[in-house]
């Protein structure tokens, strides 16, 4: 699903070739591989620590702040998929959701739809 502009990428999250596409015009595939290997240990607390660690922490200031306005330690943008089996058949409820900063929630899209074909699979299997 496509997010509105400007929505900074969660790093704790982001698959492995989304991260590839982000950071291709800074630090690479470089990059991409320090991020999995400390999401592998634990969460990356904020950018500012990411920023800090090598090869991040080699980019020109400028180049940070650039990465600082892209990445995020958090989401703000999440899709809920409830399926409900009823006699008729099933049917699926699909709710797109932000939540800002200031912890504020918005529903901003809700769609009901009978399912013809076999379920999709959840967005993202962590």
């Amino acid at each position: 699903t496509a997010l509105p502009p400007l929505t900074r990428l969660n790093v704790n999250t982001a698959p492995e070739p989304v991260l590839d596409a982000v950071l291709s015009s800074t630090v690479g595939n470089a990059g991409t591989q320090v991020i999995a290997q400390q999401r592998e240990q634990a969460s990356i607390e904020s950018v500012a620590s990411l920023l800090q660690m090598a090869p991040f922490s080699t980019l020109e200031a400028d180049q940070q702040a650039a990465l600082q306005d892209l990445l995020s330690v958090n989401s703000e943008f999440f899709q809920v998929m409830v399926d409900v089996t009823t006699d008729s058949g099933v049917s699926r409820l699909v709710s797109r959701i932000y939540r800002s900063d200031s912890a504020e929630t918005v529903v901003f899209s809700r769609q009901l739809v009978p399912v013809l074909a076999p379920l999709e699979p959840p967005c993202n299997s962590l």
